[in-house]
């Protein structure tokens, strides 16, 4: 069989362009600017309309309508809307060079048993192929696995697609690919994809000239999907072994049958790759000869730079030049779907008391006015733990009846602040305030603090926000030490690779280091998780899935906060990437990229 074909959110287009393959990335934040942080505050905590959802790490899916109701739109200066738009116009010629920027900053080695974060991810997938592909629709489509079959439930069998050679011209095997697997698995490589999915995994095996097997200790979905992400990223045995700890880094670099080959790395200015002319996809042959990543990250500096076409596009513009960048005759900014929100994620801690501190924490955020004030309208209050209706589309009534209850039950405002004081008078005093860190030096970050501290502090939960520089905050995933001081994490990362809410679950729920609360699922719900990754009919998943979630809800280890979605600027000579989100890091949308006109 081929890989499975996810329908996408057609419900996310806007207008009348023409699908074309995709991308989907995510992350928008769009803000106002500094000068406005106390009256935000001070209207955030005023106002009040709450919600009171805790969540996983993925994004309700909501449809443009719904966003645009419950915001407003986004304001330009004509008072206009922003819509949501996953496909931009087809190019219409070709490009010797395109500047692009990596807003989230400079890659790490570009392993792919490293790569979890944006920037890694987002330039890998244009020099290597996984097994299969997501797309600007969230669809898993086939890539180097031509088909596949799961002829048990504890098995998955791959079928390679011949002829495809690697950059120094060697064929693609089978090898290869059971190699790059292994690789994932190996608990010396240390990969970021070990857990919590890669020890679902019983073994990979090479079962013929281009076949590999993957079996698992249980049954599992989960395992197959993720063969469309870093995880089933395929690069050459040979290299990858000579290079030994070098392997990706800007000496040595990568060797994968990607569109572009890896050309220079400059560190602390650009990674350079070109066009690779032998690349086996006829129907992704790259229009431009050459793409630069910059690793512009401070926000004037790439708004600057994008208006005066230094810099050609970027995924994640900048959320404070919303409204410039829309209004500039020096391109088009185009807001997408995305899986990606942005929450609060508590750091250890898992007594009832807690619980109930952070129950009445998550009443008392307001969200609508959140979206308002802190991204000028293109974000949406989200309140479900991690289940939306794009990844399996013949099981979203379920979906969306789920996101209506939790919407009924968590969407007034007066019933909420009471609820919130009750909770906050039932535990007791609160001597210690509670500690939520953030990341330095981003406006939106620090208008949403701001505003979650006034809220916290009106029902009778002292709060204070810390920022922190961007390698604390990675280091409170790596480093018990480093979470020692802190309560809750305020994130605007909180992304996944596909739409699958197990994913999510699996990141946030189960032992790993992703899991920055390190509270699990209790027996009966990791019992339903495993029977919902066990189960194919899309439906009973969806059912499963939405029985988890709830047990996840009422933990309060994870409270939603706001749906955003993408925000990509292509500058008035380019167009044909997707505006959306796990495209942008699984799929090669530098193959989309041409000249405007």
């Amino acid at each position: 069989m081929e890989p499975p074909t996810i329908a996408g959110p057609e419900t996310y287009v806007v207008g009348t362009e023409t699908p074309k393959s995709g991308r989907i990335r995510s992350t928008a934040r769009t803000i106002v600017a500094v000068r406005r942080i106390a009256l935000c505050a001070r209207l955030v905590a005023r106002s009040g309309l709450r919600q009171r959802g805790r969540w996983t790490v993925v994004a309700a899916a909501i449809g443009s309508a719904t966003i645009l109701s419950a915001c407003g739109g986004v304001s330009s200066s004509s008072n206009a809307p922003l819509a949501l738009t996953t496909y931009t116009p087809a190019p219409k010629g070709e490009l010797a060079n395109v500047v692009w920027d990596l807003p989230i900053g400079e890659p790490v080695p570009l392993d792919p048993t490293k790569d979890w974060n944006p920037s890694e991810n987002e330039v890998l997938a244009q020099m290597c192929d996984s097994l299969f592909r997501i797309n600007a629709a969230m669809q898993i489509v086939p890539d180097l696995a031509e088909s596949y079959s799961h002829p048990n439930p504890l098995t998955w069998v791959y079928n390679i697609r011949p002829g495809v050679k690697f950059w120094d011209g060697k064929p693609l095997t089978g090898k290869d690919v059971a190699y790059s697997l292994e690789r994932q698995i190996n608990p010396a490589v240390g990969s970021v994809y070990l857990q919590p999915v890669g020890v679902m995994i019983a073994g990979v095996k090479q079962t013929g000239p281009l076949q590999v097997t993957v079996t698992t200790h249980k049954p599992n979905v989960l395992v197959n999907e993720m063969m469309g992400t870093g995880m089933g990223v395929v690069t050459e045995e040979a290299f990858t072994k000579a290079a030994g700890n070098n392997y990706g880094n800007p000496q040595t670099g990568v060797m994968c049958t990607g569109p572009f080959e890896f050309k220079s790395w400059t560190p602390g200015q650009q990674i350079v790759l070109v066009r690779n002319p032998h690349y086996w996809d006829a129907a992704l042959e790259p229009k431009v000869a050459r793409v630069t990543f910059k690793f512009v990250t401070d926000s004037s500096t790439l708004t600057d730079a994008l208006l005066t076409g230094e810099i050609d596009g970027t995924y994640d513009a900048p959320g404070s030049s919303v409204t410039e960048l829309r209004n500039t005759p020096a391109g088009h900014l185009y807001v997408g779907p995305a899986t990606d929100l942005a929450g609060l994620v508590a750091i250890g801690g898992n007594t009832n008391r807690e619980t109930r501190i952070l129950g009445a924490l998550s009443l008392a955020i307001n969200r609508p006015a959140l979206a308002k004030v802190g991204y000028s309208g293109a974000a949406a209050p989200i309140y479900s733990s991690s289940v939306f209706p794009i990844h399996y589309p013949q099981a979203a009534p379920v979906y969306q009846a789920y996101n209506q209850e939790l919407s009924k039950e968590f969407g007034q405002r007066t019933v909420n602040l009471q609820e919130a004081r009750r909770l906050v008078a039932q535990v007791g005093k609160i001597t210690k305030p509670l500690t939520m860190v953030y990341t330095a030096g981003i406006t939106t970050e620090s208008v949403v603090a701001t505003a979650i501290v006034a809220e916290a502090q009106a029902v009778g939960i002292p709060m204070q926000a810390v920022p922190l520089q961007p390698a604390a905050v990675n280091a409170l995933y790596l480093s018990p030490a480093a979470r020692k001081n802190y309560d809750l994490l305020l994130s605007f990362e909180l992304w996944t690779d596909m739409t699958d809410p197990l994913e999510a679950m699996a990141v946030n729920t189960l032992p790993g280091p992703t899991n920055l609360s390190r509270w699990t699922l209790p027996p009966a719900a990791l019992r339903e998780f495993n029977e919902a990754n066990a189960t194919l009919n899309p439906t009973k998943r969806a059912e499963l899935t939405v029985a988890v979630d709830k047990v996840v809800v009422k933990s309060n280890r994870y409270i939603p906060l706001l749906y955003t979605p993408e925000r990509m600027f292509l500058g008035k000579r380019i167009t044909g990437p997707s505006a959306s989100w796990p495209y942008a890091f699984h799929y090669p949308w530098t193959t989309q990229l041409g000249a405007a006109g």
